[in-house]
């Protein structure tokens, strides 16, 4: 998957969490995720890590579909 297109699964997934997307790209280029190091998303998709940001948000996914 090209950077572009996973950017843009990322950005899809998180927009099932998060309706706003001004939010959403906030979120995308400047909020660390503790999980995965402290990185932002951004800066996991461009370091060819965007694959770890598609599981992280699964999961979330995932939690809110069962709480």
């Amino acid at each position: 998957m090209t950077p572009q297109a996973l950017e843009r699964r990322v950005l899809a997934l998180a927009a099932g969490i998060v309706a706003d997307p001004e939010k959403i790209d906030a979120w995308y280029r400047s909020d660390p995720i503790a999980v995965l190091g402290g990185r932002t998303a951004q800066t996991l998709v461009a370091a060819g890590a965007g694959h770890e940001v598609v599981g992280f948000l699964l999961d979330v996914l995932r939690l809110e579909r069962t709480s």
